[in-house]
């Protein structure tokens, strides 16, 4: 059984898609958010 962070909700998801599309894909930390879609997209966790 694997466990899974109680931290990434779709709370954090939703916010982190949005700052991705505030500071567009340029910048260094757009690397990060998306990692935290995907990993919330995913069920990785």
């Amino acid at each position: 059984m694997t466990s899974s962070s109680k931290l990434l909700t779709e709370q954090v998801a939703e916010e982190a898609n949005y700052q991705l599309r505030e500071i567009s894909k340029d910048a260094r930390i757009s690397r990060q958010l998306e990692a935290v879609i995907a990993t919330r997209t995913h069920g990785i966790s």
